[in-house]
């Protein structure tokens, strides 16, 4: 056999020697740093690293059903993550005690997120009543009123205190559907706050990734199967396909976007 031959026999046993060692090499690196850190991974050359924060998440029903896939996923990244929600409220319902949880979570972000409901007391006495089941374009313009009035509030405590404030744009609503009818009147009025005060932020991401260009989908298929994202009232979200969706949507704007 000729020395050149030889090399040419040798060398894919040489590069197959050295990946087995490179490996080896990179998954000793893996053992090394997983649980260090801040989080799982945290300084490992594979990791992306952000500043971690605290959130505070505020809003009603939509957002109780995304908790645990926010806590699960904000926590993975060493975020500290509070969150209040209450179904069936509106923003006013959050004005009392907002500057108390404040002072208490002390967040780098706060996170709003409504779909219209109109039913609490607060907003009762605003409108004078409960809604009726079919609103009129003027009922639908005094809800959405009274939401930037309390958002604005809410807004300008948190701007007190250094806090950003992002608005999550309501998802888009099976067709003839309660809050269906004053989606569109939220969405404007949360875009007034965002042109009005610096430190409000349009979050367009659950909006966008649930309902990409305002169209309603029940289900996303992958992996040949239509997978349920809404319940069968055409606002709630399905566990945990739909929640999960919600919680990564709402987490990149806050837990990972840049200061």
């Amino acid at each position: 056999m000729t020395r050149t031959a030889f090399v040419r026999r040798r060398t894919p046993v040489v590069l197959a020697a050295l990946a087995a060692v490179v490996a080896l090499t990179g998954t000793g690196a893996v053992v090394a740093h997983a649980g260090q850190g801040r989080y799982r991974y945290d300084g490992h050359p594979t990791d992306e690293t952000v500043a971690t924060r605290t959130v505070l998440f505020v809003g009603d029903s939509v957002l109780d059903q995304a908790s645990g896939p926010l806590k699960a996923l904000g926590t993975q990244r060493g975020n500290t993550l509070d969150i209040w929600a209450v179904p069936g409220a509106a923003a006013c319902d959050f004005l009392g005690g907002y500057k108390q949880r404040l002072t208490t979570t002390k967040p780098d972000e706060v996170s709003f997120s409504f779909a219209g409901n109109a039913t609490s007391a607060c907003m009762q006495k605003y409108l004078g009543g409960r809604p009726p089941g079919t609103l009129s374009q003027a009922q639908q313009d005094a809800i959405a009123r009274k939401y930037y009035l309390d958002l604005r509030s809410l807004v300008r405590t948190g701007t007190a205190q250094g806090v950003r404030t992002w608005l999550v744009l309501p998802m888009q609503n099976r067709a003839g559907t309660w809050h269906g009818q004053v989606t569109d009147e939220l969405i404007v009025r949360m875009q007034q706050l965002d042109r009005d005060y610096p430190s409000a932020r349009i979050d367009s991401g659950p909006r966008d990734l649930l309902t990409p260009g305002g169209t309603f989908r029940a289900t996303l298929r992958f992996g040949g199967v239509d997978h349920p994202l809404r319940y069968k009232d055409g606002t709630h979200l399905r566990l945990p396909y739909g929640s999960t969706l919600w919680a990564e949507a709402a987490l990149a704007s806050t837990a990972q976007a840049p200061r």
